[in-house]
Order: structure tokens, then C-alpha cells, then sequence
């Protein structure tokens, strides 16, 4: 053994002690946590501070950010629905305000025809039998109706309770002045099913003239009797201080022109001297008014008009709804009584009476504000300025003279 080799070994191991050298993995493990640490790490001191400082209230913020803003968007979104539902009311409100005038004028027409049926009537049973035209020759059906023969102008028949005496043959020959008047009236502005007199002689007679026993089923019982049901509260109080000038009838099927659903304007018919001599009937078809309105901006859209106990008589347009649909809201209808009826598929149904502030006036004057907004609107495309447009309209109104 060489002694020399063996002190160079122990040299060697000695130098490697003192230089304090360890193995690369112990090395590595040393570099990674002084990375972290910030006495020793730039870039560690940047993120423990930067990382509480910025970073956390920086992601709260946005995190608060994101849940005002889902807020915000409900509650933008709440009230553009209840702006789009308080229009939508408002306009049906409205609407049915103006489908309100709309029969109210149309009843009116009625009323003021039947007012006109009376005097004319009054006229023919006073002046009796005109002597030009002969009598007519009666017939009894299968009924057991008394009634004259084919169609003419006009239909007639005689109670079987008062039978053919001679106030009833003078009054059924009198009617037939009636003809060409209820002819003229019958083409007024509504439309009518027909124009009636029945006197207190017990004689009826219809224009136009129709058969009176469609199907051998009379329209009117053969010992019919004055008055009617409908014209009952105008006799019984005829001889009030303030009595009705005219009354309605119930809604009832229309079994002698077989249209549908009337109802009928009942006046009395009164001599010169206050007599009782008949009472007059105007059968209006009204529900010919909701014909040809449909909307086709509006698919959804129906009306309908009740009886007080629910029954429709109008439904339009009627393919919209089903039997069911309609028995709900007339339910509903009669429960709630007066008011705009609105439904609405999926939600359900609901009545909302019209705001005082849709009154006539307030509704005509919002009509002509529209008016006046898209005058404005097209005379500014047109170039002309608003100092412009009202000289004009000045001149216009107050002299006549062309703008």
C-alpha cells in the first residue's frame, strides 16, 4: 500500500468537508424556498403585496359589480313589463270606450227610430183604412195562426184571443199605411231585422213581410195579447209623472229574419187625446257591429258582450275562443258585473273598470294631440318650420285664405 496515495485521500475528503458542499436535489429544494420568500425575492414581496392590496378587493368589486348589475337588469326589466302592461290596459281601456260610444250611438239611432215608428203609427191608426188599398183576405195555418196570405210587404196576423172583430179589421186595414215608412226607416243607419205594430185591438203586423210560421212554428203565440212583456212597464207607467219614452227588450233569438241574436227599442203608441192605440218595435241586430273589426295587429283579440247571467250573445271573432273559454269569462262577467274584460291565454282572466280620466272629452282631446304631433311631424320633413305651419293655420281659420 503506496502511504502516499492513502494522505491524498484524506486530504480530499477533508477539503470537501470544510467547503461545505452538499447534493444537487438539497440545492434545488434551498433555490424554491427562497423564491418565496420575500427577504430574498423581488417577485415574492410584488405578490404578497399585490395579491391582498389589488387583487382580492379587486375580484369583490367585480363580483359586486356582476350582482348590481343582474339587479339593475331585473328591475329594468320589471318596469319596462309594468310600462308595456299599463299601456296595454290603457289602450284596452280605451278602446272599449270607444266600442261604448260606438253602441250607444247606434242605440240612440234605434231609439229615435222607434220614436219616429210611433208617430207614423199614430198617424195610420187615427186616419184609419187608407180606401185606396183593399182588404186583406186571412188565412188560419196549421199553427192555428190568423195571419194574412203569401209575402208582401209587410206580414200580419190577428190574436185568436180577441179574434176578428170590427176594431181589429179597421186596425188591420190602418197598418197597412205603415208599409212604405217602415220600409224608409228599416234603411236607416243600424241595421234592422224588421219593424212591428201591435195594437191594442190585437193586431200585429211585421215589415218586411216574412213568414210568420217559419217551420209551422209561429214566431208569436196565435192568442197573443197587448201589451207585450217587453212594452208592460211602458203601460204600467204611462200614467206616471216621468214614464220611460222607450224600453229594451231582452236579448232573443231573431226566429222571424233568422238573425241571430236582437234585441228590440219599444215605444208606445199614443193618440191626440193620451189613448193607448198599440206599441212599436224596432228589432236591432247588433252584433253586426263587431263585424269585419278584426285587427290583424291584434290576433289575440276578442269581444264579447253578456247577458247579466253570463250568456254571451257576442263573441268576435268567434273562431279565437272555444265554447269553454267563453263560458269562463261570462262567469267571471257576471260576478264582477260593469267593466272592461280583459284575458289573456296562460294567465288568466281579470276585469279592470275604465279610469275616470278616460272620459269623452279627455279622449277626444289625447285624439287631436295625435293629430296635431303627426301634422307637426310631417310639415317639418316637409321643410316648413313651426312659426311657419301655425301662420298658415292662422290665416287659414281666421280668413280662409289659402295656406
Amino acid at each position: 500500500m503506496n502511504p502516499d496515495i492513502s494522505d491524498n485521500s484524506d486530504i480530499s475528503g477533508t477539503s470537501a468537508a470544510v467547503s461545505g458542499r452538499s447534493p444537487s436535489g438539497e440545492m434545488s429544494a434551498h433555490r424554491d424556498a427562497g423564491a418565496w420568500n420575500p427577504r430574498r425575492s423581488l417577485v415574492a414581496r410584488l405578490l404578497w403585496y399585490v395579491v391582498p392590496v389589488a387583487l382580492v378587493p379587486a375580484a369583490v368589486y367585480w363580483l359586486a359589480v356582476d350582482r348590481i348589475g343582474r339587479e339593475q337588469q331585473q328591475s329594468i326589466r320589471a318596469t319596462l313589463l309594468n310600462e308595456a302592461r299599463h299601456h296595454e290596459e290603457q289602450t284596452l281601456s280605451e278602446e272599449a270606450a270607444d266600442r261604448i260610444r260606438q253602441i250607444a250611438d247606434a242605440a240612440r239611432d234605434v231609439v229615435a227610430i222607434a220614436h219616429r215608428a210611433a208617430e207614423h203609427a199614430r198617424g195610420a191608426l187615427e186616419d184609419g183604412p187608407d180606401p185606396k188599398l183593399p182588404p186583406e183576405p186571412l188565412m188560419e195555418d196549421a199553427g192555428g195562426l190568423l195571419r194574412t196570405t203569401g209575402h208582401g210587404v209587410s206580414a200580419a196576423m190577428v190574436s185568436r184571443a180577441t179574434g176578428l172583430g170590427a176594431r181589429a179589421r179597421r186596425d188591420l186595414d190602418a197598418t197597412r199605411r205603415l208599409e212604405a215608412p217602415f220600409v224608409i226607416l228599416g234603411l236607416g243607419p243600424v241595421d234592422l231585422s224588421a219593424l212591428s205594430i201591435r195594437t191594442a185591438s190585437g193586431v200585429l203586423r211585421v215589415v218586411p213581410g216574412l213568414d210568420l210560421s217559419p217551420g209551422r212554428k209561429p214566431v208569436v203565440d196565435p192568442a197573443f195579447r197587448f201589451p207585450s212583456a217587453s212594452a208592460r212597464p211602458l203601460v204600467d207607467g204611462a200614467g206616471g209623472a216621468d214614464p220611460p219614452a222607450v224600453i229594451w227588450s231582452d236579448v232573443y233569438d231573431d226566429s222571424y229574419a233568422g238573425n241571430g241574436n236582437i234585441v228590440s227599442a219599444v215605444a208606445l203608441v199614443k193618440g191626440k187625446d193620451g189613448r193607448i192605440l198599440g206599441e212599436v218595435g224596432a228589432d236591432w241586430v247588433f252584433p253586426r257591429l263587431f263585424q269585419g273589426s278584426e285587427d290583424p295587429k291584434l290576433p289575440d283579440d276578442v269581444e264579447f258582450i253578456f247577458t247579466a247571467d253570463g250568456r254571451a250573445v257576442v263573441s268576435a271573432p268567434a273562431r279565437r275562443t272555444t265554447p269553454e273559454q267563453v263560458k269562463e269569462v261570462g262567469a267571471v262577467a257576471a260576478k264582477r258585473g260593469d267593466g272592461v274584460l280583459e284575458t289573456k291565454r296562460g294567465v288568466g282572466t281579470f276585469i279592470a273598470a275604465p279610469p275616470p280620466a278616460l272620459g269623452r272629452t279627455d279622449h277626444r282631446l289625447r285624439k287631436l294631440l295625435d293629430l296635431i304631433d303627426r301634422f307637426l311631424t310631417d310639415t317639418t320633413s316637409l321643410g316648413y318650420t313651426s312659426s311657419e305651419v301655425l301662420e298658415s293655420l292662422g290665416r287659414r281659420i281666421n280668413k280662409g285664405e289659402p295656406s
